[in-house]
């Protein structure tokens, strides 16, 4: 089987990989550096194939994508219907939950302001910082990663939390309140 990883890795996720398919053949490249003779030969890639290339993957039977969305594949008739799909869908929760944790964190706490200050070697108020506790929070997309986002806000102190979606459906121990996309500017 030839296996083809077009996503950069650290050389011990390489060798974790190699010894895992000690008879199998493995490429490592990328999109922009694979050829067309290597894209008709791979048997399963892990990374997203370049949807203008996907066509050259004619022996293609698994695709594992390294993305959460896989709409770029299914939508269109770009991949074979007998190519094995899937994601990373669950996979980043608490990782991108944290950076927008952080994120909102900077806005409230006025710390981008408070940074460029102090590089500028400038000592002067920025206003009033924030609190999320006892705040209203919004979550667009209450999925893996809206719905760690949702348990973080709440643990440090949300009083309320509004989730969105595309489709009411699952509910959330951490989202008060659950609305689709359509009800967002009523609610808010």
């Amino acid at each position: 089987m030839k296996l083809t990883v077009l996503c950069p890795l650290q050389e011990e996720d390489k060798q974790r990989i190699l010894a895992a398919a000690p008879n199998d053949e493995v490429l490592f490249t990328t999109n922009a550096a694979i050829t067309p003779e290597q894209c008709a030969e791979a048997d399963v890639v892990f990374g997203n194939i370049a949807p203008a290339k996907l066509e050259q993957y004619t022996n293609l039977k698994w695709l594992q994508l390294i993305s959460a969305g896989a709409d770029a594949y299914t939508s269109g008739g770009l991949l074979r219907p007998d190519v094995i799909l899937t994601s990373s869908s669950g996979s980043y929760g608490q990782m991108i939950s944290e950076y927008l944790l952080c994120a909102v964190m900077t806005h409230l706490q006025n710390f981008h302001r408070l940074r460029d200050n102090q590089n500028a070697r400038l000592w002067k108020e920025e206003g009033l910082s924030k609190s999320i506790q006892g705040a209203a929070v919004a979550v667009f997309g209450v999925g893996d990663i809206g719905e760690n986002f949702a348990k973080r806000v709440k643990l440090l102190g949300a009083a309320k939390v509004f989730g969105f979606r595309r489709t009411l459906g699952a509910t959330s121990e951490w989202v008060d309140e659950m609305h689709t996309l359509d009800q967002m500017c009523q609610v808010l």
